[in-house]
């Protein structure tokens, strides 16, 4: 995700989109805390997968209330940041280089890093589909699936990725107009098209003629895109430091107990209403993420050599190849396939979860960092 250089001093960044290095012209500069931010992003998103079993293998009342369902619950409600804080970094400073770029430079530069990988990654996993889990497709179905659905479930975000890279241009020269008023005026449509209108029609069964039928769309995420460019060159006084750690607290219980209520009474079907990325409880706690991580002193380091600043720098610059492999690694620890077992089950889930995440994560960097040895793979899958 491309970071652009922001207007105040002490929060001037841009590391790299996918797969994309820092301006070469010497324009900008790396801010620690976007670094980490995406890095912990993706660590979430490994976190989140590895909890989300705990609650789908459940489906009656009682087992819905069971400590394995409220810690895969507890994990779950935690990360549902982790999405939302990839595209408010995307959109916190890519939207400024859409106003300075042309059409063709600013696609060239970004399809050229992020489509290859996607349509290449798309051939593995569909191929991984065949010989892993024996399915009997053919590649005859591939190109229309491209186009109906992700091939593995984790490469949607690719596609509203590439979504976004289509209308910042246009976000890019209609703020460039107005930097303040457009884009609090499209952040409301934003809460009310893709926010309040689903949460209508799914709890009180109020549909409209306006109301959306497609989660996760670039339109429905398109806000994040926008808070993230609307809130960078926000100060980080006292009151958003202290506010912040409560306001994801308070975010994260009421995503917890939201779904606890919600599954309860479907009868302990898996309710996942308020997961939902464009929820207003999942929106507060992007944001309290967002702010948490551009206010810790600790990480407003700009352009440093400092072992923190080279830590975040590594693993944001292989971030998007992690997120890419996560899910091979992740079969392979579950299927035993590796020769030994790693599930969400193998300990108390508590310990299970967690240990999964860190072992997914850190084998995922290994094979990214073995893939970068190897310059036409890195090209192509990198």
């Amino acid at each position: 995700m491309n970071h652009e250089a922001q207007s105040t001093p002490t929060r001037t960044a841009v590391p790299s989109q996918p797969g994309e290095s820092p301006s070469a012209e010497g324009e900008s500069t790396r801010l620690v805390w976007i670094d980490a931010l995406r890095s912990l992003s993706i660590f979430a998103v490994i976190l989140l997968h590895s909890a989300a079993p705990l609650l789908l293998r459940f489906g009656d009342e009682e087992a819905s209330g069971s400590a394995e369902w409220w810690i895969g619950n507890l994990y779950d409600s935690s990360v549902r940041w982790s999405v939302p804080i990839f595209v408010m970094v995307s959109g916190a400073l890519l939207l400024g280089r859409a106003q300075r770029e042309g059409l063709g430079e600013f696609f060239r530069r970004r399809l050229s890093r992020v489509a290859i990988p996607f349509l290449a990654w798309s051939v593995l996993y569909f191929q991984w589909q065949i010989w892993f889990w024996d399915s009997d497709q053919s590649y005859g179905e591939l190109l229309p699936m491209l186009v109906r659905e992700p091939v593995a479930y984790h490469l949607w975000f690719v596609y509203m990725l590439l979504g976004l890279y289509f209308l910042a241009p246009l976000l890019g020269a209609i703020f460039a107009v107005d930097r303040w008023r457009l884009p609090i005026y499209a952040v409301g449509l934003w809460l009310f098209w893709a926010g309040l209108l689903p949460l209508l029609g799914r709890l009180l069964e109020i549909e409209t003629w306006y109301s959306p039928d497609r989660d996760n769309s670039p339109l429905m995420l398109v806000g994040y895109f926008i808070l993230g460019f609307l809130l960078r060159d926000v100060p980080m006084t006292r009151t958003f430091r202290l506010a912040s750690p409560l306001v994801f607290l308070a975010s994260v219980a009421a995503t917890a107990g939201l779904t606890f209520w919600l599954t309860r009474a479907a009868g302990g079907e898996y309710q996942p209403l308020f997961y939902e990325y464009y929820g207003l409880n999942v929106v507060l706690m992007a944001v309290a993420v967002f702010f948490l991580g551009a206010g810790l002193p600790g990480l407003q380091e700009a352009d440093g050599d400092t072992r923190r600043a080279r830590f975040w720098r590594f693993l944001s610059d292989r971030a998007f190849g992690v997120y890419l492999v996560h899910v091979l690694i992740l079969d392979l620890l579950k299927e035993g396939t590796l020769g030994w077992r790693l599930d969400h089950l193998t300990f108390h889930p508590a310990v299970s979860v967690p240990l999964l995440a860190v072992v997914v994560f850190v084998a995922s960097l290994i094979l990214v960092l073995f893939l970068e040895r190897i310059p036409l793979i890195r090209r192509v899958l990198l």
